[in-house]
């Protein structure tokens, strides 16, 4: 990114970007900006309905929106689990769940939602962002 900086005589730093440039950082933010509205939608649901809702860190929704790791991987390293211990919970393989979790096959309805059980989360958080 090319910029340019401009000092005005109120002491405010002025960045100029190309316009092609500028635009992708519009689009960005606001793709970011809608993950983060479904985010506080669901939560305002939940809390009409009575069910705690918890509250992920920046972090942790910035990784979720980027997509480079499956959401389970996220969620397991969030909670401080390792692949052996979560397959344990769910019952089925270590070797099964990397498949899932490094995109090589998805995972049966069944299986995704005992692994969303066992990481604390609805079935929908477990779905790619992307």
């Amino acid at each position: 990114m090319e910029a340019q900086y401009i000092n005005t005589d109120k002491n405010d730093r002025l960045v100029i970007i190309p316009e092609q440039e500028y635009q992708a950082l519009i689009k960005i933010a606001d793709e970011f900006e809608g993950a983060v509205d479904v985010i506080e939608l669901r939560g305002k649901l939940n809390n009409q309905f009575g069910k705690e809702e918890e509250n992920f860190s920046f972090d942790l929704i910035k990784e979720l929106s980027e997509g480079i790791a499956h959401p389970i991987k996220i969620y397991r390293k969030y909670r401080g689990l390792k692949s052996k211990e979560l397959a344990g919970k769910v019952g089925i393989s270590a070797a099964y769940l990397s498949e899932i979790e490094n995109r090589k096959k998805d995972g049966t309805l069944k299986t995704c939602a005992a692994i969303a059980k066992a990481l604390h989360v609805d079935i929908d958080d477990l779905l790619e962002w992307n």
